[in-house]
């Protein structure tokens, strides 16, 4: 049975929580027993509604009225106590506020599988809820990183072939299982830490939290494969092992390291720095602006300095490089008095984040520096034995280059690079600073576009709301959102130019056309945003177009619901019961 480990208190909270009293204040014996029956019964939710109605029968049975029928009188007992106390909107509302696109599908895989043909989705949907407060014994599933790679890699397995449905179904299990926090009773806090380990709280272990994340106190490692199943536990029967197999192998080539260290210098370092060598599923390695074939006559300044520099690459078996940094290894210290011997440095390490931790293990063994960040802002440096720096240079480097590539952080110097034949990099300042991914340099007032072209000041414009530089002629001004916007992605509207990111517009789905903020109403029935002057609202929908939307009268009474709303769906609605 699904989640059939739903304790008694969990499932009375469920129905109870927030002011719902079934206590009847009359002491209707109906109201009773129904009370009765959510608050004892060890059954699971699908089973709980059936218990129920099985006891409301019996009970009606004994008072039943020979015109009337018996199934009939306890379905509307039944009835009667959801809506005096409001249950279904209590569903809506507090069980799943928000529905992906493939609820609809997922619940009849669902129902299929699980032979549950009868059962209502909301109470499919409780199912699934496993309740618990935000404490020291409740958790989320799992880490939002960790969902986020687990969505990733089923939607990559869905894109060579693996079964769409089922595919579908464990996102959407992922998707609502992450809204709520698991008690004790369930395995939970899973995520997986940049040195590749998985890690969760058991069951019936307390989870211990940090300023910044969970304690690793009480926390065990778990393999990948067995990791999965426990997340999917509650939809396992659905799930073959070659699924398994395939989201296990996905997160293997995501977080455990399996490359081989090569140190490379001189014309190497050009050789591998380009993007043929290179994979493109790296992370920031696939990103980087010096990988292209134009960037090559960039890096003389590199391969001409093999005695100072040198190039850590992670290399696959295939040949291809997974991450990279570079290695200065006679750097000086500006403070001599502390540091007064060169040290080694590795610069920047572009890759993903396994890729970046295994370089700065290599660097601790090998007693070199690393940088503290993974940036092209910070240029602070730590050792071996946690010592930081952010002031350091260069000896001298031999320059005969007419281009230089773009630096991360020694990139300012005070050496003219077009006259000195020697030039010493630093991290602090300099006359130039090497910051331009077109082999040039900036000693005027330039900046670096989005598509890491040079722009003097005089023909730049800045985007606030994305921190963009753009060319003037591929800019417009967006006078609402007070800031500039490049002019392929603005958005015309009402005879003016809003940014893609303005606050003050909505994407009405329903016209596919924009709405003024102040003007835009959602409506949950249509999903999608609706004109204010547009909206009606539905008895039993909430707010609809006024395109779709009737007038029904029932006993000189009109009632305004959408075109789908039937008669009988509204005397039900209305609890407008008509004697058989």
């Amino acid at each position: 049975m699904i989640n059939s480990n739903i304790s008694q208190q969990g499932r009375a909270r469920i129905l109870i929580n927030e002011g719902y009293n079934f206590k009847s204040k009359k002491s209707d014996p109906i109201e009773d027993i129904i009370a009765h029956c959510i608050i004892s019964t060890e059954r699971s939710l699908q089973s709980l509604f059936k218990h129920i109605h099985e006891h409301v029968y019996l009970a009606v049975q004994e008072q039943v009225d020979s015109a009337v029928g018996t199934n009939y009188k306890a379905s509307k007992a039944i009835y009667k106590f959801v809506k005096k106390y409001n249950l279904k909107k209590y569903y809506k509302k507090h069980i799943d506020n928000y529905r992906s696109s493939s609820d609809n599908d997922y619940m009849k895989i669902i129902r299929h599988y699980y032979n549950f043909d009868s059962v209502p989705i909301d109470i499919m949907i409780m199912e699934y809820a496993h309740f618990a407060d935000r404490s020291k014994t409740g958790g989320k599933l799992m880490s939002d990183s960790l969902y986020s790679v687990i969505a990733t890699a089923i939607n990559d397995e869905i894109k060579v072939g693996h079964d769409y449905q089922i595919g579908r179904a464990m996102i959407s299990y992922l998707e609502r299982s992450n809204r709520y926090f698991f008690d004790k009773q369930h395995d939970r806090a899973f995520t997986i830490k940049k040195d590749g380990r998985m890690r969760f709280t058991p069951k019936n272990a307390q989870i211990y939290i940090t300023d910044t994340q969970w304690s690793s106190y009480k926390r065990s490692n778990i393999k990948y494969g067995k990791g999965i199943r426990k997340i999917f536990k509650p939809i396992m029967p659905m799930i073959e092992d070659r699924q398994i197999e395939a989201l296990t192998n996905n997160l293997k080539s995501k977080y455990i390291f399996d490359y081989e260290f090569m140190l490379v210098t001189g014309e190497d370092i050009r050789f591998y720095y380009h993007k043929d060598r290179q994979s493109d599923n790296a992370a920031s390695l696939s990103a980087s602006c010096m990988r292209h074939e134009s960037c090559q006559n960039y890096l003389d300044i590199y391969a001409m300095n093999d005695n100072d520099i040198d190039m850590l690459i992670a290399i696959s078996k295939g040949g291809l490089v997974h991450g990279r940094a570079l290695i200065w290894k006679q750097i000086i210290p500006h403070n001599a008095k502390e540091y007064p011997d060169n040290i080694v440095v590795m610069d920047r390490i572009y890759g993903k984040d396994m890729t970046i931790q295994a370089f700065k293990d290599y660097a601790h063994k090998n007693n070199m520096w690393h940088k503290r960040t993974q940036s092209y802002s910070d240029a602070m440096i730590i050792s071996p034995v946690g010592q930081s720096m952010t002031g350091y240079k260069t000896r001298p480097l031999n320059n005969t280059a007419d281009e230089f590539p773009y630096l991360d952080t020694l990139k300012y110097t005070n050496d003219d690079p077009t006259e000195s034949d020697k030039i010493v990099l630093n991290t602090v300042d300099g006359d130039t600073v090497f910051d331009c991914t077109d082999g040039c340099y900036n000693s005027d007032e330039y900046y670096t576009d989005i598509d890491g072209d040079r722009i003097h000041a005089d023909d730049a414009c800045w985007d606030e709301m994305l921190d963009e530089y753009y060319h003037t002629d591929s800019a417009v001004w967006c006078d609402t959102d007070n800031t500039y916007a490049h002019i392929d992605s603005a958005i015309r509207f009402d005879d003016e130019y809003w940014h893609p990111d303005s606050e003050e517009i909505l994407y009405s789905a329903y016209n596919g056309d924009y709405i003024r903020n102040a003007d835009a109403v959602y409506s949950e029935y249509e999903d999608s945003y609706i004109h204010i002057d547009d909206i009606v609202e539905c008895v039993i929908h909430s707010y609809i177009h006024s395109d779709n939307s009737k007038i029904i009268s029932i006993d000189d009474n009109e009632h305004t619901v959408h075109d789908d709303v039937t008669e009988e769906e509204l005397i039900n609605h209305l609890g407008l019961w008509e004697e058989k």
